[in-house]
């Protein structure tokens, strides 16, 4: 906790793309996000320890208790959410039970994720996966690597999993025919993106709209059209509702 308050500050500090964002969040009061959050928490600790029985199961820890955690960051408060065990959020809880429902893994099937999640990983491994990760960054990915240009044969993964990630590279439909070529016969993408329901084309920011971190870019209906032109076959999944997820969609793309 100290060594990321610690970044924090240092990042405020030197950053000044980083301050107007954070002047910004002040004013718009979303200041509290972080409060309200851990004022729930606190509730949640309490109340399991009385809890006689508990309502949700995280798939990749084995969590139980009576609801998940809340967060927030600079943008959303997002309520009861979070495993407090393993730090999952809906999204990869979703992923998890898809992924076994349709049978995607399993059988020392080849997977490959693009900046992974902390503890997917292990649970990907524990289903008899082949697994490895890639990143720009460090850990908790495997390798270091850029999606423009994959270090792999063709037709190597059953699987990639890639969430957040074409928004924030430079050149994504590059990205796109990577995935195509690394993948086998019947192989399946799955993506996750920042999508504009609606909008006929991607919104693409300029250098100044863009803080340090920050997506270079909305997806629109066009997305679809240049995973379908790339060579895959596309399903729009919405697992509201069906995994108790915040809102949000799953590309399955099938090559």
């Amino acid at each position: 906790m100290i060594s990321r308050l610690g970044r924090y500050i240092h990042r405020f500090a030197k950053d000044a793309q980083y301050r107007n964002k954070v002047f910004v969040w002040f004013r718009q009061g979303k200041f509290a996000y972080p409060i309200r959050a851990w004022l729930d928490n606190r509730g949640l600790v309490l109340a399991n320890l009385f809890a006689k029985q508990p309502r949700v199961h995280c798939l990749i820890c084995g969590y139980e208790g009576l609801d998940f955690e809340s967060y927030a960051t600079m943008q959303r408060y997002a309520p009861h959410a979070r495993c407090p065990q393993c730090g999952s959020s809906p999204r990869y809880r979703a992923l998890a039970q898809l992924l076994t429902q349709r049978r995607m893994i399993g059988d020392g099937k080849m997977c490959l994720e693009v900046a992974p999640g902390k503890h997917f990983g292990k649970w990907m491994q524990s289903m008899e996966t082949r697994y490895f990760s890639i990143d720009l960054g460090a850990l908790p990915a495997m390798a270091k690597m850029d999606v423009q240009a994959l270090a792999f044969d063709q037709d190597v993964f059953d699987l990639i999993i890639c969430f957040h990630v074409l928004e924030m590279v430079p050149d994504w439909k590059q990205a796109l025919a990577e995935y195509h070529r690394t993948l086998c016969n019947d192989g399946i993408l799955i993506l996750s993106e920042s999508y504009l329901w609606g909008q006929p084309k991607t919104i693409d920011f300029s250098t100044d709209e863009v803080f340090s971190g920050d997506p270079l870019r909305r997806f629109g209906d066009d997305l679809v059209q240049a995973l379908k032109g790339t060579g895959f076959q596309v399903e729009t999944f919405d697992y509201l509702g069906k995994y108790d997820a915040s809102g949000d969609y799953f590309f399955i793309c099938t090559r």
